[in-house]
């Protein structure tokens, strides 16, 4: 909540962002503990080590307003194969981010590594670090500034674990990151 004194130091783990393209080297190279994995629905997901602890999630990487008028949305609305982030899929990353152990390496993985794993990293940051939810949000954007948070999965989280509308306004605060609805 924009508390002075935040360091990256107190994150109880390291954390990185990727897209599937470049996971086989960041996952190399990072030699992850935790992996959150976050496809699209009917694609197989990424190839992770043995000894990582996985969360593997499925959904689109829509939010309600960019799914309105969306033709490639509204197609697949009209067959039932729509599926955006849900209360479940943030439940199941808060609690996945719990496991995360102090001095653990937390790896978030999606189809281009700008979105719907953006969004997890900035939750399980948030999550880990109450009352830091726009220093987490900060974080995140250094680790990775070309990434935009899913707004959808940024305002269920915030109602999740009661930020009061810090977390998708520490977006708004973020600059251009506010406009991101995807």
């Amino acid at each position: 909540m924009g508390r002075e004194g935040f360091s990256t130091a107190v994150v109880p783990f390291s954390i990185r962002i990727c897209g599937l393209r470049e996971a086989e080297t960041v996952v190399r190279a990072f030699v992850p503990t935790n992996i959150i994995a976050i496809s699209d629905p009917y694609q197989g997901g990424m190839p992770v080590p043995d000894e990582a602890s996985v969360l593997r999630l499925s959904f689109w990487d829509l939010d309600r307003e960019s799914a309105v008028g969306n033709p490639m949305s509204t197609a697949l609305s009209r067959r039932g194969l729509i599926r955006m982030p849900q209360v479940g899929d943030i439940q199941a990353i808060l609690e996945f981010g719990r496991s995360v152990s102090p001095g653990g390496q937390l790896l978030c993985c999606c189809g281009a590594g700008r979105s719907r794993s953006a969004a997890a990293a900035v939750i399980a940051v948030a999550q880990a670090m109450p009352g830091y939810e726009e220093q987490a949000v900060v974080l995140i954007r250094q680790i990775r500034p070309e990434a935009r948070p899913n707004s959808l999965m940024i305002r269920l989280a915030d109602e999740l674990i009661g930020a009061g509308g810090w977390l998708p306004g520490s977006l708004g605060r973020a600059g251009d990151w506010a406009d991101h609805s995807s």
